[in-house]
């Protein structure tokens, strides 16, 4: 007990240190203004993924624990819970990105859309990063939290080699220096598969249905970008809000298509779950 507290310890300090260095570098070797846009991109991805993974984050740990032993069905809760976070934060992540312009002018100003284009880069992090918190939640449960700890270490070496590698490319350079977690990604999925036995082609399938479902999306996003209706005021109401209602729709149906058998199933257990407690509910 005492060796995983202290892992998830060293943990949680690394992706302190991993989330701010880029701050520190850019604050270092570039304009205070430079910074202050970066630093509005990068707070806008940490809040979303607090909110995408804070629900799922504590109960998988739990629920990970609690079917330790039985690795069948820990891989298999694991993919759905991964299927789970990757429907959900492919989809926010890639309409923040593709309605950048709108939310940023719109929330913070137009005084701030210089941050756009870091959305652009730092998006596709910023999904992987809440899809890839529950590796670490599995390798801890099934007693590899040393693992866990050592994955955090590389991420956190490569990550840091990569921001000052990346400083003659500019600000733009430094954020794609970001995306390190793609990087080690294969090394993540092999001890995945080794430590903690999961089927690591079925668990990057999920992901795979998740990207199926967005890219066409993202794509109908970007070209309504180019027509004049992008350009209304205010563009968060009269543009991002319906544009995002008529994507989200969209994401539904092709998700819908491209969950397969074994997700279907859960997601229909659930809705007829939740159809139940409305019917008790409505009874009393």
């Amino acid at each position: 007990m005492w060796s995983t507290g202290t892992a998830i310890l060293a943990i949680d300090l690394l992706d302190a240190v991993q989330a701010n260095v880029d701050k520190l570098v850019i604050g270092a070797f570039f304009s205070a203004s430079d910074l202050g846009y970066y630093f509005l991109a990068q707070r806008l991805g940490t809040i979303l993924i607090e909110l995408v993974t804070s629900v799922m984050a504590r109960v998988s740990l739990s629920t990970f624990s609690r079917v330790q032993d039985d690795r069948q069905r820990l891989d298999r809760i694991f993919r759905q819970m991964t299927f789970a976070a990757a429907s959900l934060s492919i989809f926010v992540f890639g309409i923040v990105a593709g309605l950048a312009p709108q939310i940023v002018g719109g929330v913070f100003g137009d005084r701030w859309l210089p941050s756009v284009e870091t959305v652009w880069i730092l998006a596709g992090g910023w999904a992987l990063g809440a899809i890839m918190y529950f590796d670490r939640n599995a390798l801890i449960a099934t007693g590899n939290a040393g693992s866990a700890l050592w994955l955090a270490l590389l991420q956190n070496l490569v990550s840091t080699i990569l921001v000052f590698a990346f400083i003659p490319f500019g600000v733009a350079g430094i954020a794609f220096s970001r995306l390190a977690r793609f990087v080690v990604w294969p090394i993540r999925l092999w001890v995945l598969r080794t430590r903690a036995r999961i089927d690591v082609w079925r668990y990057a399938l999920q992901l795979i249905r998740g990207l199926a479902a967005m890219i066409p999306v993202l794509a109908g996003v970007f070209a309504l970008q180019m027509t004049p209706w992008a350009g209304s005021k205010p563009g968060i109401w009269t543009f991002a809000l319906p544009v995002c209602v008529l994507a989200l729709i969209v994401y539904l149906i092709l998700l819908w298509l491209f969950a397969g058998t074994e997700n279907l199933t859960v997601v229909r257990r659930m809705l007829g779950d939740l159809n139940a407690q409305l019917r008790r509910r409505k009874r009393k």
